[in-house]
């Protein structure tokens, strides 16, 4: 039993140099066995007093995206336009600003030093992933029934155009051009025109190869008409002569046309024998 107290006593005496002390690891620190406050996210510590200290905030380039005891701010990474990185121009003194490429371009590595051009889609390929600030474009070619005729970065393959009703394909798609729809009444508004000019040219062209003919049978015509009336002035006092030597012939006792005199007596008998 004496033996128990001698050791309780000795554990009382020694316990206060074996005690750990705990502090809150994010927001203070040990020193000379003590917590003391840490510097807020933005600032640095100018005066290390362990329970009041002195903060400093962080500059235009600076950042200190935690509580800290540091006596400076960590630097932002300086951003080259000419590099075509894009420049932050509301830096925050809380967090970390990566260089960020501008649009159309993306990191050379993955430290990103640079900023390359996005690769651009030949005529019959087509966009498959958009290019970001830290990846490439990926191109794919063109399936069968989508085309791309000209070279682009943002682009994905169109699909050919589906003809609509009354029209056909006159030009079939390819991977690099569309498909081509005609009117299927398109032919009558072109054969028609085409068949009335060639009549009216036709009917033009015989016109004048032949105008000289007509003009020549005209001329004759003209010239045999004085000499058909002479003829028939020759021939109406012969016709006239005929007909009186006829009607002399054919006179009765009364000078009478021998039919007019025949056609009375056939009444003159009916009238009597009725």
């Amino acid at each position: 039993m004496e033996n128990v107290m001698k050791y309780i006593c000795l554990l009382m005496c020694f316990s206060p140099v074996f005690a750990e002390i705990i502090c809150d690891d994010q927001t203070q620190y040990k020193k000379d066995g003590k917590c003391c406050k840490m510097c807020e996210p933005g600032t640095s510590m100018a005066l290390s007093n362990c329970q009041n200290p002195i903060c400093n905030p962080c500059g235009k380039d600076g950042y200190m995206d935690s509580y800290n005891n540091e006596t400076n701010c960590r630097r932002q990474p300086y951003c080259d336009e000419n590099l075509n990185f894009n420049v932050s121009l509301s830096p925050s003194p809380t967090n970390y600003r990566p260089c960020v490429c501008k649009t159309g371009y993306h990191c050379s590595s993955a430290q990103c030093f640079t900023c390359l051009n996005h690769t651009v889609c030949k005529p019959g390929e087509g966009v498959v992933s958009q290019g970001t600030a830290i990846a490439d474009v990926v191109c794919g070619p063109c399936q069968l029934g989508t085309f791309s005729s000209q070279t682009s970065a943002v682009d994905a393959c169109r699909p050919w155009t589906n003809c609509p009703p009354g029209m056909s394909e006159k030009v079939p798609g390819t991977n690099i051009s569309d498909r081509v729809c005609e009117d299927e009444r398109r032919w009558r508004y072109f054969v028609i025109p085409v068949v009335v000019t060639v009549f009216f040219a036709a009917v033009c062209f015989i016109f004048y190869t032949l105008k000289d003919k007509l003009k020549r049978l005209l001329l004759c015509s003209q010239k045999k008409k004085p000499q058909v009336d002479h003829i028939l002035d020759q021939k109406e006092p012969k016709k006239n002569a005929e007909e009186n030597e006829y009607n002399q012939d054919h006179l009765t006792e009364n000078n009478n046309p021998l039919a007019q005199e025949e056609g009375a007596g056939r009444v003159l008998w009916k009238m009597v024998f009725r």
